[in-house]
């Protein structure tokens, strides 16, 4: 056994990352005598341990007999005041939803054994792909955003480009580009719609830029990605408003070119760092489009599953991006919609099944849910119509029925591509519903874990976590109290 000192971030950690940080000790090191001190803790390690000590996500700093070696982790992450949940790719296009990517890198490390694969079935903006990819994982992400799992698979495919190839790329890409001009192209379906929603200076500055990213294919969908993220700021939708509504607020005064390339420089120098920083991307992850409450037949058998679901009558995700969508030409205007009401949280009802799924609850023969659920459902639904709210307040209960059916159906299907004995760990936060003095709050992490166990999961633990304040234009709408529900297939 060797005696170590390591060394807690800069910044402070929530208490929850503290207990993971001696948890990954415990069981990644074998570590014997932790001892915890306010800024290090200092263990006895197996020798043959040690080079595991570098997948350690919660410490800066390992010392040996004098000898210091800064961690992966806190190489790319840069040794900062704050917690940095914007390295490597993870912030290469902004999305709503995104879970911290130090708890998944803690969950993979910790759930999932080393030679098993990992299924993230609502893997969003590809957080779980990403640091799957960092420790060398194979892993697979599932969602019905083609936005998400365009963004999931261009942040992973990122990581394997060289920045030299890309700077290259970007030299050669703005060569000649306009920063205004017109629109030569035959107006089709696809351009009616964004010229709704954007100035024609900006919309041909930005189908100028696409038409030429089309002649580099390695580098292409980093470039096309980082122009998506500007379309919000130069649209005529208010960027600060997750709904679709328009502009307020004055437009940009510098020139969308400029931008653009500073955001590629942005990105370099965050890629170039998590080259030194020795997180190499390896094995392979990749994100499909998939129904997660019907799955896919998958090559592999996995063993663990990591997501941040949903959330119950979950904010617009399409909505939010449908600009970005159009404008990829990942869906045809006339899709969104459809699109909008056929995701997991959606507001929209779809059909009249929907609204039998809700009457069999309603009147309590929905057998096949825990007892809990229908409690809750009922009081929801005994306070929706006692009050004159909107529509959308009244809509609740059935809402409510249709999220947790869905999640079941998606309990079911995780489970036939996991291993008996592995692991579902989902971060999701408590809803609330209503407004002032009638609130109601849904503790929906409770409720997954039954939902879950009504489908062959056994609930392993429930942890509370801190929910990270949010900066970014979904700061308001963050989620405030989140906890982390662990599983086990049975």
């Amino acid at each position: 056994m060797i005696t170590a000192e390591l060394e807690f971030p800069n910044y402070s950690l929530m208490p929850y990352e503290k207990k993971f940080a001696i948890g990954e000790l415990m069981n990644l090191l074998n570590a014997k005598e932790v001892r915890v001190g306010a800024k290090t803790v200092t263990a006895k390690i197996p020798q043959n341990k040690l080079q595991d000590a570098y997948l350690l996500t919660y410490f800066r700093t390992l010392s040996i007999n004098g000898n210091c070696t800064t961690l992966q982790q806190s190489n790319a992450e840069g040794n900062g005041g704050r917690q940095s949940t914007r390295y490597s790719t993870h912030g290469l296009h902004e999305y709503k939803g995104k879970f911290n990517p130090q708890t998944a890198r803690h969950l993979i490390t910790s759930l999932v054994p080393d030679d098993l694969p990992i299924l993230d079935p609502f893997c969003g903006s590809g957080t779980t792909l990403v640091e799957a990819a960092h420790l060398g994982r194979v892993a697979e992400g599932w969602d019905m955003n083609p936005f998400a799992v365009h963004l999931a698979n261009t942040k992973v495919r990122t990581l394997r480009l060289d920045p030299i190839e890309i700077e290259h790329d970007a030299n050669d890409l703005v060569q000649g580009l306009k920063s205004n001009g017109s629109l030569t192209k035959k107006t089709d379906a696809r351009l009616e719609y964004l010229l709704k929603w954007f100035r024609p200076q900006e919309l041909c500055f930005f189908e100028e830029l696409r038409g030429k990213i089309s002649a580099f294919p390695k580098t292409k969908d980093f470039f096309l990605t980082i122009c998506s993220d500007l379309l919000r700021d130069y649209s005529l939708q208010e960027p600060g408003d997750l709904r679709i509504r328009r502009r307020h607020s004055p437009m940009p005064n510098e020139n969308p070119k400029d931008v653009f390339l500073k955001r590629v420089q942005k990105e370099l120098f965050k890629l170039k760092q998590q080259k030194l920083s020795v997180l190499k991307a390896q094995g392979k992850q990749t994100a499909y489009l998939v129904d997660a409450r019907k799955g896919r037949t998958s090559t592999y058998q996995f063993g663990g599953a990591i997501t941040s679901p949903p959330y119950f009558v979950a904010l617009p995700y399409i909505d939010t991006q449908r600009l970005s969508l159009v404008w990829l030409g990942l869906s045809s205007p006339k899709e969104i919609r459809q699109l909008e009401a056929s995701i997991t949280g959606s507001r929209e009802f779809r059909n009249t099944a929907e609204r039998e799924t809700h009457r069999k609850v309603k009147n309590g023969v929905y057998l096949k849910w825990p007892k809990e659920l229908q409690v809750t459902y009922d009081e929801l639904n005994s306070r929706t119509e006692a009050t004159s709210a909107g529509f959308r307040t009244q809509a609740m209960p059935a809402l409510f029925a249709r999220f947790f059916t869905d999640m079941a159906q998606t309990f079911t299907a995780v489970k036939q591509v996991v291993k008996r004995g592995g692991r579902f760990a989902l971060v999701v936060g408590q809803n609330n519903v209503g407004k002032g003095n009638n609130i109601f709050s849904i503790n929906t992490p409770e409720l997954l874990a039954l939902v879950g166990e009504s489908q062959g999961w056994g609930i392993q633990e429930i942890v509370p976590l801190d929910a990270y304040k949010r900066f970014s234009i979904h700061s308001k709408n963050s989620v405030k109290v989140e906890k982390l529900v662990i599983l086990r297939r049975r």
